[in-house]
């Protein structure tokens, strides 16, 4: 039975964790509100993998997907059972690792645990840059007031970036026909 186990999937920019509430034998990954660790990313194939435990041991089959499972660097075969441990390094799509019972985790508060609420959660690095106080000669954060709280901008998605290249590319075309044409 999968008791404690813990799973996350991750990239550069997005971060998802499963709990299971109870024991299970198995976790169907994919992006299918069907499959227990359910991920809305189009990378990955409706049913993409298929994480298991048998006598003990953890297993990983790839369900068909049409981006792959990569287990410490190798493409695994469709339907082929591969045994792994916490220390594979397993990648889905190309994209998103696996990892199983991650030491650095989201709170479960924090995750998303049914298949209803949104489970993306954007990771923002950014460094603050405050006064230095010349008597003690160390930094020292600015006193913040309510009433100056600054609105949250919303994030550039992919689909935003590409619609923004396309409207380019068709201005630099018009552009080009236009020049050309005198």
């Amino acid at each position: 039975m999968l008791g404690p186990i813990r799973l996350s999937l991750k990239s550069s920019t997005k971060y998802f964790t499963y709990f299971p509430e109870e024991e299970i034998s198995s976790v169907k990954i994919g992006r299918s509100l069907r499959c227990e660790f359910s991920v809305p990313l189009e990378d990955l194939s409706r049913e993409h993998c298929l994480f298991e435990i048998i006598d003990g041991e953890y297993f990983l089959t790839d369900l068909k997907s049409s981006n792959g499972v990569w287990v410490n660097q190798v493409r695994i075969g469709p339907d082929k059972k591969t045994k792994v441990t916490p220390s594979s390094l397993i990648v889905l799509a190309n994209i998103y690792t696996l990892t199983i019972n991650p030491t650095e985790i989201i709170s479960k508060s924090e995750t998303a645990t049914t298949k209803n609420v949104d489970r993306e959660i954007d990771t923002v690095s950014f460094q603050l840059d405050y006064p230095v106080d010349k008597k003690k000669k160390i930094k020292k954060a600015p006193e913040i007031v309510a009433e100056e709280a600054v609105e949250k901008k919303p994030s550039v998605s992919r689909e935003m970036v590409i619609m923004f290249l396309g409207f380019l590319g068709i201005c630099i075309y018009l552009l080009y026909e236009f020049a050309s044409g005198n």
